[in-house]
This record gives C-alpha cells, structure tokens and sequence, in this order.
C-alpha cells in the first residue's frame, strides 16, 4: 500500500508539469498566459469581482490574483472599478477589448478539448475522473485535519 502511495504521489509530480505545458500550448496564439486565461473566463463567466472573490473561485491566493490582474491591465483587458456605494470596494472587470478576445479564446478551449476528446475513451476519461475525485477528496481531507490540527 505504501509503495502504491509513493507511486501516486510520483505520478502526480509527472503530471503537473505535463498539464502545465498543454496549457501553456493551448493558448499560445493568443497574447495571454493560461493563469490570465483562467481570470478573464471567470470574469466573463460571472462578471465584476473583486480579488478575495476571484482567488477563490480560481483557487489561488489573492496576490497572485492580483499580479494577475495588474498584469491584464497592462495589457488592456481588465480594468479596476471602485464602487459606487462603497469607494473603498474595488472590483475587476473585463474591457471591451477583453470582451472581443473571449470568442477566439473559448473557441481554443474548445479545440483542446475535441483534441482530449478524440484521444481517449469516454470509459477512460469516466474513470480518470472518478480517479481525480477522490484524490481531490482525500487530499480536501487531508487539508481539513492539518488545519485543525495547527490551531
């Protein structure tokens, strides 16, 4: 059972980078990282938000939602706007320019995933993510009882 462990815990290390490198492919026609990728299709997904909330939909940290951000600014495609009813409540938004690129983007999504698609069997992919659930499980799991146990 502990070899088994090892053995998935290797793996996991192998397939990170592979994934990292498929996405950084997925996306290099276009002027934007996977990571920027993944912030302007959750602002186009659920509009204005502010850092705390992206990063958490996205599961990262806030400073690295808000280099992110900063970065995307530079660029033109989000924008930060201060709100209304309270000024000291900043959000992020998508430009108009952003707002033309999500076509050509999704439509590259869309691309990658016919690519999985027609790389695997529908059982195969069933049965990775029945896989990817319980490890995401486990490890959720595992997360919770370190919390508790460093209070």
């Amino acid at each position: 059972m502990i070899d088994d462990c090892n053995a998935m815990c290797h793996l996991m290390q192998q397939i990170v980078p592979e994934y990292n490198k498929a996405m950084a492919r997925k996306f290099s026609t276009l002027p934007v990282t996977p990571s920027q990728v993944d912030v302007l299709f959750a602002l186009d997904e659920h509009g204005p938000q502010k850092i705390s909330e992206l990063a958490q939909r996205l599961n990262m940290v806030d400073s690295n939602v808000s280099n992110i951000c900063s970065r995307l600014e530079k660029s033109g495609y989000v924008e930060r706007i201060r709100q209304q009813e309270d000024q000291r409540v900043v959000k992020i938004q998508l430009t108009t320019l952003a707002k033309t690129q999500m076509v050509p983007l999704r439509a590259e999504e869309a691309r990658f995933i016919e690519r999985i698609n027609q790389s695997i069997s529908a059982s195969d992919v069933a049965e990775i993510n029945q896989g990817l659930k319980k490890l995401n499980m486990l490890f959720n799991k595992l997360n919770q009882t370190e919390e508790k146990s460093s209070l």
